[in-house]
């Protein structure tokens, strides 16, 4: 799925994060029907790319959702997710 949400970031097509977003909850769809939280949850790579295909955009408001994915993403963290920890490409992008 990861490798899926990559190639949406980085196709440059305008529809690429919301593909990327609407495979997030396929995946979290997958998991949660599947009574397996974590087996498809998505982790901060998947995050990461999410961030990236919105900040590839290059418009105001995808780099405005970015910003808001990034601090879920920390609240998140700091609850207790230590899945969602940034890692340094979370950060640079």
């Amino acid at each position: 799925f990861n490798a899926v949400i990559v190639a949406y970031a980085k196709s440059g097509q305008p529809d690429g994060p919301a593909k990327a977003q609407e495979l997030i909850a396929f995946m979290d769809q997958v998991d949660s029907e599947n009574g397996s939280f974590g087996i498809c949850s998505p982790n901060i790579n998947t995050f990461t790319s999410l961030i990236d295909a919105y900040c590839q955009q290059n418009e105001w408001e995808t780099v405005s959702q970015a910003d808001r994915m990034l601090n879920r993403l920390l609240e998140q963290y700091l609850e207790g997710n230590d899945d969602l920890e940034p890692t340094v490409a979370t950060w640079t992008i």
